[in-house]
């Protein structure tokens, strides 16, 4: 008997994918649904599907407490609201919960995580760089909660490191003979994520006035804070410190410009961990971080911070590896033994 595969939306990753399970139909039948807001409407076969389908894969984070990503048709134009988030949140829960209610296993395509260190050697943001990568997991999309395909061989860090210097005429240093590269007098950069994206923990402005007043338990070091560049928080009204403008980094400014400063970052899961371990930073993470492997989780323990050996880095860098794809991948028919891995194996 055929699998069948359900893709729900019209992501970039669920329109490469249909073109490689159109090269194997002989194996895998597959439905779209669409999620195109109010021009939607699940019909019967869709419902068939949804109890029938052997997976379901879906592109996107759900899940956000934040009320601006709270859908509802009956907003108001004039509340602050953030349609398009809104929408792949509601979307993305609702297909969620039904695949639990049928006890069917949910592949989730994100955006990127190894391959953003290429941000350490060129400018710009990378959604808008080449080669694009999406990461892909079983459950969801944060590090604890989701399993990830099993590191086979060090072929896919070469793949990343060869594609990537070639698409941007670049050179990806600190990974075969990964160095510590940090100003062992230098000061700790707190890094939180974006305070719409259900990707944190806790509520961003929480985490920052935590963070910030346990590290000071700790150590006498210079802390500095960097928001997300798409942050609107006002630091000086949530930090009643003096010297405040002392201590916010401009939310612009690349982590490469920085590093010569740091002693070692602290973040929840921020992504951004990724470039910070490539520049030799250390960084203490919650268990939330694809960096908590290297083992520091504890701010406590932030004078006395656990320095992996280049070997156990470069294993990190291996399993990393596997946790993203290239976008062009996913329209080749070699994509579907790592969906079958995460599902089987």
């Amino acid at each position: 008997m055929k699998k069948k595969y359900l893709l729900i939306g019209q992501s970039n990753t669920i329109k490469s994918l249909k073109k490689a399970l159109q090269q194997v139909k002989k194996t895998i039948n597959f439905r779209i649904i669409n999620t195109d807001g109010n021009k939607s409407q699940l019909n019967y076969t869709d419902m068939w599907w949804l109890q029938n389908a052997d997976l379901y894969f879906i592109n996107g984070t759900w899940g956000s407490e934040d009320s601006r990503r709270q859908y509802s048709p009956y907003k108001k134009e004039n509340e602050e609201y953030d349609l398009g988030p809104s929408c792949m949140d509601f979307s993305n829960k609702f297909f969620v919960e039904i695949a639990k209610l049928f006890n069917k296993p949910v592949v989730i395509t994100e955006s990127a995580t190894l391959s953003r260190i290429k941000l350490n050697y060129m400018k710009g943001w990378y959604k808008d760089s080449k080669p694009k990568y999406y990461r892909m997991g079983l459950g969801h999309w944060t590090y604890d909660k989701t399993k990830w395909c099993k590191p086979i061989s060090d072929d896919k860090i070469k793949k990343l490191i060869d594609l990537n210097q070639t698409e941007n005429k670049i050179k990806l240093e600190n990974i075969y003979n990964f160095k510590w590269q940090n100003n062992k007098d230098g000061d700790i950069l707190i890094l939180p994520g974006v305070e719409l994206d259900p990707t944190c923990s806790i509520p961003v402005e929480d985490f920052i006035k935590n963070t910030y007043f346990e590290i000071k338990k700790y150590t006498a070091r210079k802390i500095l804070i960097k928001l997300h560049p798409h942050s609107k928080i006002d630091i000086r009204s949530l930090l009643d410190i003096e010297d405040i403008e002392d201590i916010v980094i401009d939310n612009q400014v690349q982590l490469n410009e920085l590093a010569h400063r740091l002693y070692c970052a602290v973040l929840d899961n921020s992504t951004s961990v990724f470039q910070l371990i490539n520049l030799g930073i250390p960084c203490i993470t919650t268990e939330h971080s694809f960096a908590y492997p290297l083992g520091n989780s504890n701010i406590s323990e932030i004078e006395n911070l656990i320095y992996a050996t280049r070997e156990e880095v470069f294993e990190w860098y291996k399993q990393m590896s596997y946790t993203e794809f290239p976008y062009k991948d996913f329209s080749k028919p070699e994509i579907l033994k790592y969906i079958e891995q995460l599902i089987h194996e």
